[in-house]
């Protein structure tokens, strides 16, 4: 379809420049008089034609680059058969040296062949068939290094495929050969005035819509190359912390479950040492993956939901000389939920929102001093939505700070409260503020009350002078007030 598609549009072209009174020569050249790229004279450096022949020739790249992964480079022999085994069950021989030095599998030689020459049973199955490699070999309870680099091999193939297919074929070819094709459909519109609808248009709005096909398919392709990027490195990351676990701690690795028990009844093992060397619960550890990751459904449940958790510790009747230990408990909730919003708050509200926030407030106010057109025209629609967006952002992210402070201070006076009403002597105030939880907790909560003060001060910093673009005379104000610029 891509070889018929951009064979009729060269024919098309070549007939327009070359017939009698064709005058696509002529109108390329004015259009591209009022195109961005005018100063670099396009029109009088190639004809029309010839650009379009030039993105006809982009389509055959990725056939001599399909050779060059697939040709060997010192004739080492190779097994040319379907599976693991020869005729008589010994191993086959399907790995070798291709002339980019690489090392290449047979079977993934055929895939890379498939694309340029036509093969739909092996283009379609393309990344499935390596993402189903790939998870056979992730799927054993201890991945050795050897099926690791084999499954990281997969990816580096199927990925480069997807460079040389997306870049020369989609990119090179369909997307910029399309850009031309509409643009010698609008010279013919702007030349012949006649209505679209007339049968001569047809050839023009086929190819054209052929190519859009073509370039979605090359877009949707792309995608899948990328999810399998990103599910395979998730297999391998689960992998290697599996095997880690078990090989760096004395203790059983955690059961990746939801609730206390596995699908046997047993109790579940939610412990685990992160690599900072910190006990943490599988809970807590999906909730500050949730946020870097986008998980809506667990960063919608902080801090009522660890919240919850230490009321219930709190409030139960614990067995005698356990005391202490359940305090410790509910104060580890408090410092997990602390430490996922230092997280947040500092990397994510200080150092990205509020400090992009005074950034963007700066380019706006530099642009309405030198352009000072009408604030509502379309053009400034962009810079005032996302410096809308990213107030409300900031703005977010302190309500967050600000539950997570008030989480701490109830669950803190919460605990103080229960060992002051002395219904157990053992347990003194001075024991539980001395310990390593609460230590940690007071450490976290008044780091984040820091953070949060800075970010106050720079979410309101930039709305300041957001609201100074519109009051200022040149737009423009810092902290000692309006700033004028000299009149030229």
């Amino acid at each position: 379809l891509d070889m018929a598609t951009d064979a009729f549009f060269v024919a098309i072209s070549f007939a327009d420049s070359t017939c009698p009174g064709g005058r696509i020569d002529d109108l390329w050249g004015l259009v591209m008089q009022k195109s961005m790229l005018h100063q670099f004279q396009l029109d009088q450096v190639i004809r029309f034609q010839y650009l379009v022949a030039a993105s006809f020739v982009c389509m055959n790249i990725q056939l001599v680059y399909a050779l060059l992964q697939t040709t060997s480079k010192s004739c080492e022999r190779v097994d040319y058969i379907i599976g693991l085994k020869r005729q008589d069950h010994s191993p086959a021989i399907l790995n070798f040296t291709n002339c980019l030095h690489e090392r290449m599998n047979f079977g993934d030689a055929l895939h890379v062949l498939g694309q340029p020459m036509g093969a739909a049973s092996l283009t379609m199955q393309k990344p499935a068939f390596p993402q189903a490699k790939a998870d056979a070999l992730l799927q054993a309870e201890h991945v050795p290094r050897k099926d690791v680099e084999r499954v990281l091999s997969f990816v580096k193939n199927t990925l480069v495929q997807g460079v040389v297919l997306i870049g020369t074929v989609g990119l090179a070819e369909n997307s910029f050969q399309l850009n031309l094709q509409i643009t010698v459909f609008a010279m013919h519109c702007a030349v012949m005035k006649r209505s679209v609808w007339q049968l001569h248009w047809a050839p023009s709005v086929a190819s054209i819509c052929l190519s859009i096909l073509m370039s979605m398919e090359k877009i949707k392709l792309g995608r899948d190359f990328i999810r399998f990027k990103e599910h395979t490195f998730q297999s391998i990351f689960e992998a290697i912390f599996q095997t880690t676990h078990h090989s760096c701690s004395d203790k059983a690795p955690p059961n990746f479950v939801i609730g206390n028990k596995t699908p046997d009844g047993s109790s579940a093992t939610l412990q685990l040492i992160t690599a900072c060397g910190e006990e943490r619960n599988f809970g807590d550890a999906l909730h500050m993956l949730g946020e870097p990751l986008g998980a809506a459904t667990l960063t919608l449940q902080k801090p009522s939901f660890p919240q919850k958790k230490a009321d219930l510790v709190l409030d139960a009747k614990h067995e005698p000389g356990k005391e202490v230990q359940e305090i410790d408990r509910a104060l580890s909730f408090v410092r997990n939920s602390l430490g996922q919003g230092l997280m947040s708050i500092g990397t994510v509200a200080l150092a990205e929102n509020a400090f992009q926030c005074n950034l963007q407030v700066s380019v706006f106010a530099m642009k309405r001093s030198v352009l000072n057109d009408n604030i509502w025209q379309v053009h400034w629609l962009p810079g005032l939505l996302s410096i809308v967006l990213s107030l409300i952002m900031s703005v977010d992210k302190m309500k967050a700070s600000m539950d997570l402070i008030r989480f701490e201070w109830q669950a803190t006076r919460k605990i103080l409260t229960i060992v002051r009403a002395g219904h157990n002597p053992d347990v003194s105030e001075a024991e539980i503020q001395n310990g390593r939880e609460w230590r940690l907790v007071k450490r976290y909560y008044y780091a984040l009350l820091f953070i949060f003060l800075l970010l106050f001060l720079a979410t309101f910093y930039a709305l300041l002078k957001f609201i100074h673009v519109f009051l200022c005379d040149d737009a423009l104000w810092n902290i000692t007030g309006c700033v004028e610029l000299p009149a030229s």
